[in-house]
């Protein structure tokens, strides 16, 4: 009985080798391919363009190193006579990664817009594309204890909490606005 068994199971697993060798060797139809099947293959990358942004027009400012005896410095002045460039205050920007908490909507949204609208902050934009932009509060990563309300550009698409952003700090009476999303 045995016997029978193994050669049953011997004839059947030879019968499944040929089977699968002859389905392996089989001439391949020369077919015209698919149209959207070619458009994937010969799809490439999209270019990736850099963004540019405009620097904005800072005033060089020319370092005066004291002398000993009040002699004229290299810019030609002395050090108790700054010229104009010493004076320009050189503006930075601090970039900073903020987790987004929660979307200001509504009444609260606008009251915050139309505070920094009077107050004169350039980062507010004009007040008919206000529907279009985000406004947001977050913490920075790592110090959870700083809250900051930030404005979101409409190319950023929609924002939800637990996303991340990086956004520019700005000085006294602006807005913080949202550069760059972040994963």
């Amino acid at each position: 009985m045995r016997s029978l068994d193994k050669t049953t199971s011997d004839a059947y697993d030879n019968y499944l080798l040929k089977q699968d060798e002859a389905s392996r060797s089989l001439p391949l139809k020369d077919t015209e391919p698919d149209e959207y099947w070619a458009s994937f293959v010969t799809s490439g990358f999209s270019t990736v363009e850099t963004v540019k942004e405009p620097l904005p027009d800072y005033r060089q400012a020319s370092i005066n190193t004291p002398s000993a005896s009040g002699q004229v410095i290299a810019n030609d002045t002395t050090p108790a006579e700054p010229d104009s460039k010493m004076q320009a205050a050189v503006m930075q920007s601090k970039l900073v990664r903020v987790e987004l908490w929660n979307l200001l909507i509504g009444d609260e949204k606008r009251s915050i817009l139309e505070k920094a609208r009077l107050m004169g902050a350039e980062s507010v934009p004009p007040t008919t594309e206000w529907q279009h932009w985000q406004l947001a509060t977050g913490a920075p990563v790592g110090d959870h204890h700083q809250p900051i309300t930030f404005l979101i550009p409409p190319d950023f698409g929609r924002m939800k909490s637990g996303d991340y952003a990086v956004v520019e700090v700005a000085g006294a009476g602006e807005l913080n606005v949202a550069r760059y999303a972040s994963h």
